[in-house]
């Protein structure tokens, strides 16, 4: 009986992880991976782990509801919709021009995910979101050389932009060649064009602002050699022009960085956060402030430090790490805890959120439907679908316990019964009898 009741107990434990584990996946520490948000989902690809192998995992964060820090609505896409291969240092950029929810991966470091070896094939890959299935399209024009240490915007036309990177050995370059040109993808022609610059970038950070201006920020243009941050690099889609801007400072430092992130805020402002800078021949040193502010409303523009405060306690700096905006929250993840006089040594497993209008970090994304009325239906949408499945667990969990509930009693009932029951005569004592 003991044992009916283990396997019993077992039984409904299994029921319960199958029902209701869905959520349970955190994905682990990594670097140097791309993120971009579609709809109410913030998805991530690959990154490299702190052991040095890349992972080639594709998961999702569900913004279409409030959640804590602490216990995030990760979803692993992985088993059904793994990259091709393992990818770091690439760039996404998605494009939804005529509801063709697609996301395009560029560049970036590729390579067999059993062998860890190089495994370039092609410089872009397309990931539909509807159907979870990837393929290397097939693209008109000269093919850009291969690169990493990028970062991709793209407009609201279909037109991809992805400018600089470096080539070296680990994009199959014997020699390091930091490069200036800005390679032009668009998606609705599938035609690669490129404009030419004389502006050297790498690990800078791309912000397009409302007015079809790309205002890149930070980098370095050689190995050792991070670049000014007041000296902004500014590309005109409307007119394929070039210039420079030189932002005005505060009367505090502002360290030049690079594998930083920025995002644009509703006032048109650009929020600086972490990167890593070079200090006393050492790479990789923590930077200061971690949160930079730059003013494009101005003449000319402006670096501000704003008051960050914090209720989640003592915060990372970090690089290598990735920053979106949805409403008014700052989403950061992962990336490398940088340290003010040693390399890195470790990586961030977490996310961070920052409410931008008191530039506050906190420990809850709440959910206003306001903020994302361009999504409505698909938040409702996904509201819905999440009520169903749990509505539906919650079904099958709950009959499944009746039906269980009831097999046992019934078999207690019969049991029962049959030991009530009295014996037989023993047919051998009715022939001895005789």
């Amino acid at each position: 009986m003991a044992y009916y009741f283990y396997s019993l107990y077992l039984y409904l434990i299994l029921i319960l992880v199958v029902f209701f584990g869905v959520e349970s996946y955190a994905p682990i520490g990594r670097l140097t991976h791309s993120s971009v948000l579609i709809k109410n989902n913030l998805y991530f690809f690959g990154g490299q782990y702190r052991n040095g192998l890349v992972s080639n995992e594709v998961f999702y964060l569900n913004l279409s509801r409030s959640f804590d820090v602490e216990n995030p609505p990760w979803f692993d896409l992985t088993s059904t919709a793994s990259i091709p291969f393992g990818s770091h240092f690439a760039t996404v950029a998605s494009n939804d021009v005529n509801n063709n929810l697609d996301i395009y991966l560029f560049g970036g470091v590729m390579v067999d995910i059993i062998t860890q070896q190089d495994s370039f094939t092609s410089f872009v890959f397309k990931f539909n979101v509807n159907s979870s299935r990837w393929n290397a399209p097939s693209v008109n024009g000269i093919v850009p050389k291969r690169r990493r240490k990028i970062n991709a915007v793209s407009d609201n036309s279909g037109k991809i932009y992805i400018y600089g990177g470096v080539a070296d050995v680990l994009v199959g370059s014997s020699t390091p060649q930091f490069l200036d040109d800005l390679i032009i993808f668009n998606t609705v022609d599938s035609l690669w064009s490129i404009s030419s610059s004389t502006i050297i970038r790498a690990s800078y950070s791309a912000t397009l602002l409302p007015n079809g201006i790309i205002a890149y920020i930070g980098g370095h243009e050689n190995l050792d050699q991070i670049v000014d941050i007041s000296k902004i690099v500014l590309y005109d889609i409307k007119s394929s022009t070039w210039s420079i801007k030189t932002a005005k400072f505060p009367d505090q430092i502002i360290d030049n960085r690079l594998s930083h992130t920025a995002v644009l805020a509703p006032n048109t402002k650009i929020i600086v956060f972490g990167g890593s800078k070079i200090a006393n021949g050492i790479f990789n040193v923590r930077v200061s402030p971690d949160v930079a502010v730059l003013n494009t409303e101005t003449e000319p523009f402006e670096w501000t430090i704003p008051k960050v405060t914090s209720s989640i306690g003592i915060f990372p700096s970090l690089k290598g790490h990735t920053a979106n905006l949805v409403g008014n929250y700052m989403i950061v993840a992962f990336g490398n805890i940088t340290q003010l006089n040693t390399e890195p040594s470790e990586t961030n497993t977490n996310i961070y959120l920052m409410d931008i209008r008191n530039f506050t970090w906190v420990n809850s994304f709440e959910f206003e439907i306001e903020q994302h009325a361009e999504k409505k239906e698909n938040s409702q949408s996904n509201e819905s679908n999440d009520k169903k499945v749990v509505v539906a667990a919650v079904v099958g969990v709950i009959v499944t316990i009746i039906v269980m509930i009831g097999a046992f009693l019934i078999y207690k009932w019969v049991h029962k019964k049959r030991k009530n029951l009295p014996n037989p005569p023993n047919p051998g004592d009715h022939l001895g009898a005789e």
